[in-house]
Parts: C-alpha cells; structure tokens; sequence
C-alpha cells in the first residue's frame, strides 16, 4: 500500500501556485519481493544486506482550488529497486513463534514510465525517468521455527524515500505498507 504524495515544485511562484491549488496524486496497490543474505550474530543479531524490487501505479491525481476538487486519471508506472543495509533483533524462546524488528537504511533507485497519451486535449510524449535517493524501513513480526534451520515468518514492513526532484518538480518520497511472508533458511545452527 503506497501513501498519496503531494506535488510540488523548486521555483517558488510556481510552488505558491500550487500551493493555492493543493496538488496531490493516489497510488494503487503494488506488489514487491524481496532477497536477504547476512550473518547471525550471538543467536538474536542479525545483520543483512537486502535487495527489493517494488511495483505500483499512480491511479489518479488531484487538485483542489477554492474546495474544487478535479481529478485526472493516469497511467504512470513506477518502480523501486532498493538495497539497504538492515539490524534484526530476534527474541529467542522455547516456543516455535519468535517476534523479530529491524531497521535498514540505504539506496532506492527509482524508474517513473509515462506513456505517451491525450489528457484535456493536449498530447503528452512518453517520459521516462530514473532517480536515486536515501532510503530506509522499519519490520517486525513473527518467525514460525519449521525445523532447526528453517524458519517461515509473516510481518509488517514501512518503507520509505527521501523526496524526488526532477527538474523543477518535486513530489514527496514514496511511503508504503507491506505485509510480507517469506521463508529463511540458516546454514548453521542457530
């Protein structure tokens, strides 16, 4: 689940314009999957370097002046692949179900596909741009011990971008929610 973004800009008459106007886009919901290697550290640490890969859609966009609300569709289709850096702590029990959190922090690259297309009677051309920002996430959940070295688990991830800037545009960074399963396999005891 992407949030909405608001829409802005770095020259200040234009970014006072749409300041009055209240530019905002929707998102769909996407889907993401992901790919962890790392270490286990005194059997709760773990430390892990992550690669994912996000898809969504911008649904609609939206401007609101003098509590006029007009929408546009669109068809914009966005991508992130991100590698992060992340610290898990594990609590360890004598039960099967264990809860873990974690934090990461690294790069997102970011792809924004615009095919070409008509809007109020104006033409628009395809436009495609890739940017790079900071970006980090926060987890947790519940790891469900299937045998002494693998382990299933179901939990919530936030993540998050620094704002985009292209050109004189900028619009919030990316903000999702994620419910996410997996599986986890360790090479030596834990």
């Amino acid at each position: 689940l992407v949030q909405d973004s608001d829409v802005g800009s770095t020259d200040p008459l234009f970014n006072t314009l749409l300041g009055m106007v209240q530019a905002h886009v929707e998102f769909e919901t996407g889907y993401a999957a992901t790919f962890a290697a790392g270490v286990l550290l005194k059997k709760r640490f773990r430390i892990e370097v992550e690669y994912s890969y996000k898809s969504f859609d911008e649904e609609k966009g939206f401007s609101t002046i003098n509590s006029i609300s007009q929408s546009l569709p669109s068809n914009t289709e966005y991508s992130i692949n991100s590698i992060l850096a992340n610290t898990v702590f594990d609590w360890r029990n004598s039960s099967r179900f264990t809860p873990y959190v974690g934090a990461g922090l690294g790069v997102g690259f970011i792809e924004k596909f615009n095919p070409a297309g008509t809007a109020m009677g104006i033409n628009f051309p395809e436009i495609q741009i890739s940017d790079s920002v900071l970006a980090y996430q926060f987890f947790g959940g519940i790891n469900y011990w299937i045998t002494r070295n693998f382990v299933g688990f179901l939990g919530y991830k936030y993540f998050a971008t620094d704002d985009l800037i292209h050109g004189t545009s900028t619009r919030d960074g990316f903000k999702s929610h994620s419910l996410e399963f997996g599986l986890r396999f360790f090479f030596g005891r834990p």
